[in-house]
C-alpha cells in the first residue's frame, strides 16, 4: 500500500486531502469490519496526522466521542455521488429506511437540497 510506504519514509499525510481507503481490504477502526461501500464510509485525521477510517458515519461518531481525539479534519462521502466531502460543511440525514453497514442510518450530502429531497 502506497500510504503505508509513504509513512515509513517520514512523509506526513495531508489532512486537507481525504485518506485512501482500500475498499474490500481496509477495516474500520471502531468495529474491525472490512470497509466495502464508499457512500457510507467516513474518516478523520487527528491533529497528530493519524488517519482513522470507518465503515459507517455512526461508527465515526462513537469512536470520536469515546476517544476524544483532537481532530484536524473530518471527511464523509456524499451519499449520492460518493465523492469525499468536508464533513463540517455537509448536511446529515438520519433515516430508518437507509441501511448503513452498522445500521445507524446516517448519511451525508454535499448539497443541502439533495438531503432535503431524500425520502424519509
Amino acid at each position: 500500500m502506497l500510504g503505508a510506504s509513504l509513512l515509513g519514509c517520514g512523509v506526513s499525510p495531508d489532512p486537507n486531502s481525504p485518506p485512501e481507503i482500500y475498499y474490500g481490504e481496509d477495516v474500520c477502526v471502531e468495529c474491525g469490519m472490512i470497509i466495502t461501500e464508499p457512500k457510507y464510509s467516513a474518516a478523520y485525521y487527528t491533529s497528530d496526522g493519524e488517519a482513522k477510517i470507518f465503515d459507517d458515519l455512526g461508527e465515526l461518531c462513537i469512536h470520536y466521542l469515546e476517544h476524544e481525539d483532537d481532530t484536524a479534519k473530518i471527511w464523509a462521502h456524499d451519499f449520492e455521488t460518493e465523492e469525499w466531502i468536508d464533513a463540517v460543511n455537509a448536511t446529515f440525514v438520519v433515516a430508518d429506511q437507509i441501511y448503513t453497514p452498522m445500521e445507524f442510518g446516517i448519511v451525508a450530502f454535499k448539497e443541502n437540497d439533495d438531503a432535503v429531497e431524500l425520502p424519509r
